[in-house]
């Protein structure tokens, strides 16, 4: 186990290598999302670790020295632990995000050369938004089980168009997303309307 600081190494983490290394030449950059937990990005390496992988657990923000909100989070302390990974010798370096870390993951991989593959774990916003929206119609009831339906079923769609039609299928996916919500949205504006017109007249 190895510590980075800020000050010698220009970003902060904990390596996490394992007894028996299966990967010697390959490296994973762990970290999460909005909580800004570095126990919890450390438990994740911890867990590569045990299975083979030795992982780098990396906080990127909410410590001493680096951004306090999550507020134009630079990607800097990815960067640097990327570089000073290289440097150690490892030829395949790959990151892996949680929630918010996972659109991090996503534009690391997109940004820095050093990076070879992406892992992003992220939730379903599009549950999300139609959770939101369907609160806003007023069926509380309800919102559990229609937004896990569509949730399922949007989630099924975008496995069945990308395995089918390749990265077409993926636009495809958000279309049929989108049209959802587009629907959602619709029905949210025509309760608002109806309630502000039974109120007008009362």
């Amino acid at each position: 186990m190895g510590l980075y600081t800020l000050d010698e190494h220009g970003f902060y983490g904990k390596k996490f290598v394992p007894v028996h290394n299966k990967y010697p030449n390959k490296v994973m950059i762990a970290f999460t999302g909005r909580d800004g937990s570095f126990k919890f990005a450390s438990r994740l390496a911890e867990y590569y670790s045990g299975i083979g992988i030795t992982c780098v657990a990396v906080c990127y923000w909410n410590i001493s020295g680096l951004p306090l909100e999550m507020i134009n989070v630079p990607i800097d302390s990815i960067e640097q632990a990327a570089l000073q990974l290289q440097k150690e010798g490892y030829e395949k370096i790959g990151v892996c995000g949680i929630s918010k870390g996972g659109e991090l993951a996503l534009l690391s991989g997109s940004l820095i050369s050093e990076i070879t593959s992406v892992i992003a774990q992220l939730f379903n916003s599009f549950n999300q938004l139609y959770k939101s929206y369907l609160q806003g119609i007023g069926h509380e009831k309800f919102v559990l089980t229609i937004s896990c339906c569509i949730s399922l079923a949007s989630i099924s769609w975008f496995v069945l168009l990308t395995r089918k039609y390749g990265l077409a299928g993926v636009y495809m996916g958000l279309i049929f997303n989108y049209g959802i919500y587009a629907v959602v949205y619709w029905a949210k504006l025509k309760y608002k309307v109806v309630k502000v017109s039974i109120t007008c007249k009362v």
